[in-house]
């Protein structure tokens, strides 16, 4: 054995193996080794040489041997399936979608927020219809300024709220949007004569 290196070799795990045989950790023990364990950081060498080390062995999906190779990309080939099927679960299905229904109500917040005058998602009141400030998010949505909704989102190839709150985001807010509420939109389709195309 070198001197520094610990190698543990077959008969060292056997001996241990049979000394842990039949032997149950105490709760308190248990909640020792946590608490001994809990913050204790691998130094970068030591990640270094486990990253290492898991690629040199049997199966690592980096290999050109492996059948998920890919050029040096790691692929996965059954995630998505496994994903899709994980989703499907009625537990999962719950939290996924109340999950979905959070984030889109938040992208939805952050979008209108940001094409409304105030910084608070609100429907900028081109008509003078509202006397107060109009905030209901159920009534509130992003309008086309110059009315050519359909056609934008034939060109992006995106549609309904959700994707084109994304589509706004992560273009970075472009001109050409403005927050109004449903009733502010019907009087403004009927004023400029809008019609879908």
């Amino acid at each position: 054995m070198q001197s520094g290196k610990y190698v543990r070799t077959e008969a060292m795990r056997r001996r241990r193996s049979e000394a842990m045989k039949g032997k149950n950790l105490s709760d308190e023990h248990k909640r020792k080794i946590s608490k001994a364990l809990k913050g204790r950081r691998h130094s970068d060498e030591h990640i270094r040489n486990a990253s290492q080390a898991r690629r040199d062995s049997v199966g690592w999906p980096g290999g050109p041997d492996h059948p998920n190779w890919r050029g040096g990309i790691y692929k996965d080939v059954g995630k998505k399936e496994y994903e899709k099927t994980y989703r499907q679960r009625p537990e999962n299905k719950i939290k996924h979608n109340t999950q979905s229904r959070a984030y889109y109500q938040r992208l939805k917040i952050d979008v209108l927020s940001h094409y409304s005058l105030n910084g608070v998602p609100e429907c900028v009141n081109p008509f003078g219809e509202h006397k107060d400030p109009y905030t209901n998010l159920d009534a509130l949505s992003i309008d086309h300024i110059h009315g050519d909704g359909a056609k934008h989102k034939r060109e992006i190839g995106k549609s309904g709220g959700g994707a084109i709150y994304q589509w706004l985001k992560k273009q970075e807010y472009p001109e050409g949007f403005q927050t109004l509420c449903m009733n502010c939109q019907c009087i403004k389709r009927m004023k400029n004569r809008e019609v879908r195309k």
